[in-house]
């Protein structure tokens, strides 16, 4: 995803990205708030009260590809865990929003005298949440992966989806459970074009690539061999020696 809006900020100092972000994001006039020029009320369904305390942003992630799938989820459970925080101590009035999974609502302030009087006229706290928002904001600027666990596993078990899909029209009868693991193994020691993500959505081997992986661990199908023997390439796979060897003979 690309964050047009969110550019230019310093997401190292919350403080000043609050300011900004209440001047930039948000136009007070009366009860309504206005987001590029569209009202709040009318655009969201809604008023909040105390909009001088909100900012709205955009969020990191969403469902284009595995890597924003993996970004959202790191986003939303750390702000989650944050909003968990603050209701057992008894801020759970801290709130987020999402609108049509494209804004967010964040409380940036503490509503003023929240924590009592001494505190109406003075300086304006920001809430925990803004500030793991900035954070993540600022992780994301120096780096646009959240989590390479995470976002590695959804690769992999797309990659796994992607070789059963391509793969099992190809396969023995008595194909093992974990065939498709087994032709990942394969790709990765022989052949790492074949399992390298493409679009975003995994690895794709081709139906040749398949039928060679196939062919190596003794998995495909008999009546797909004639066809690879003729095949450049994969003549040493298919030799008669291989085949008796791998039981394929």
């Amino acid at each position: 995803m690309t964050f047009d809006f969110m550019h230019g900020y310093d997401w190292s100092s919350p403080e000043t990205v609050a300011r900004e972000l209440v001047e930039d994001s948000l136009v007070y006039q009366g009860y309504a708030w206005k987001y590029r020029g569209v009202p709040v009320d009318s655009f969201y369904g809604r008023t909040l009260e105390d909009p001088e305390d909100w900012v709205i942003v955009e969020p990191i992630g969403g469902d284009h590809d595995l890597l924003d799938q993996s970004n959202q989820h790191e986003f939303e459970e750390a702000l989650s865990e944050v909003m968990n925080a603050l209701d057992a101590q008894g801020h759970g009035d801290v709130e987020m929003e999402y609108r049509n999974m494209r804004y967010l609502f964040i409380r940036a302030y503490w509503p003023r005298g929240y924590f009592g009087p001494e505190q109406e006229g003075g300086e304006r706290e920001l809430t925990p949440l803004f500030r793991e928002y900035c954070r993540l904001m600022d992780r994301y600027s120096q780096y646009p992966v959240l989590s390479e666990e995470d976002h590695s596993r959804r690769e992999y078990e797309a990659t796994l989806e992607n070789i059963v899909e391509v793969g099992r029209r190809f396969l023995r009868d008595d194909a093992p459970d974990d065939w498709a693991s087994q032709c990942f193994s394969w790709f990765w020691d022989n052949d790492q074009s074949a399992v390298e993500s493409r679009d975003g959505g995994g690895g794709y081997p081709s139906d040749d690539e398949i039928q060679t992986a196939l062919l190596a661990l003794g998995l495909l199908d008999p009546e797909y061999w004639p066809a690879l023997w003729e095949e450049d390439g994969v003549g040493d796979l298919a030799t008669e020696d291989n085949l008796k060897e791998r039981g394929l003979r």
